[in-house]
């Protein structure tokens, strides 16, 4: 299985992935269907969070895949991204149950 790594995501975190691989993403959404964050696991059971613009300009540029993550939450469009992350060998999901209040 092929492995992606990063190193231009968080000015401050340096990612080297001969030492550090991506386990799983998920994109998280609100009930009320707004784009939250997108948290990176990797195998050291570390993680981060990213933005919108970081998910869309660095991350999902980095693992070339041609789409985006909308703000506004289109599941079946997301599906799609979430297939294409699952098709690198990389586990993804999405969820619309984080709570703002």
């Amino acid at each position: 299985m092929k492995r992606y790594g990063h190193t231009k995501l968080f000015e401050e975190f340096i990612y080297d992935p001969s030492t550090k691989q991506i386990e799983r993403i998920n994109f998280s959404y609100t009930d009320n269907g707004t784009f939250y964050s997108t948290y990176v696991y990797f195998d050291d059971k570390s993680r981060i969070k990213l933005s919108l613009d970081e998910t869309n300009n660095e991350l999902l540029t980095e693992l070339k895949i041609n789409m985006t993550i909308p703000r506004r939450l289109d599941s079946e469009h997301v599906d799609k991204v979430v297939k294409k992350v699952d098709d690198l060998g990389i586990t993804c999901n999405w969820d619309d149950s984080f709570d703002p209040s």
